[in-house]
């Protein structure tokens, strides 16, 4: 298919941008051949996934990863060993985003699917399961980052508040002293 060359081609020169669509163009005439199910799909999704990460957007893949996580657990058979990848990518594709509920929450389901995969001792589990830890200590570092923000916020708050007490005690201030003033004018009249 000449478009896919192109388009490999296009990544090859690190035309990340050109690559992925030329890729998009693909995978459409390939939906529209096979169906959007289907595991014809899946290197070009691939394809998609890899020219979009490596200029450092891979948040924007999600909605592709997704499609690929179907479309393998779908499919079945040697397509499901690739489910656990797919799985930690969507996760790193969230963890780049900041979001580490997400990203975790397809980390553990990717540690999970490679035990009932490889086993209980599987190596791939036990490296999988490092990101589930990594995800856990980003998720609670932003958590603190987000309460010492809070805090912040409210100590400007106050800080706002008591110079607006200051700034209109200070102008209540002459205000009384004139009022003292006229009232010491007035006594002083009047014992006069």
């Amino acid at each position: 298919m000449a478009l896919n060359d192109l388009a490999s081609v296009y990544a090859s020169e690190k035309k990340f941008a050109e690559a992925r669509t030329a890729y998009e163009r693909v995978l459409k005439i390939n939906e529209q051949k096979y169906g959007r199910e289907s595991p014809m799909l899946i290197t070009l999704l691939n394809d998609v996934i890899k020219v979009t990460c490596v200029t450092g957007e891979c948040y924007d893949t999600i909605p592709e990863l997704r499609r690929l996580l179907f479309i393998r657990r779908k499919a079945g058979g040697t397509h499901l060993r690739e489910v656990p990848v797919t799985l930690l990518l969507l996760g790193e594709a969230y963890e780049k985003h900041g979001d580490f509920s997400q990203a975790l929450t397809y980390f553990t389901e990717a540690v999970a699917t490679e035990k009932k995969l490889s086993g209980e001792q599987s190596a791939m589990a036990a490296a999988l399961s490092k990101n589930v830890e990594r995800a856990k200590k980003e998720q609670v570092q932003k958590e603190q980052a987000k309460k010492e923000q809070a805090k912040k916020e409210q100590a400007k708050r106050e800080q706002a508040k008591r110079e607006q007490a200051k700034k209109q005690s200070a102008k209540k201030e002459p205000a009384k002293k004139e009022s003292a003033t006229q009232q010491q004018a007035d006594k002083q009249h009047k014992e006069l």
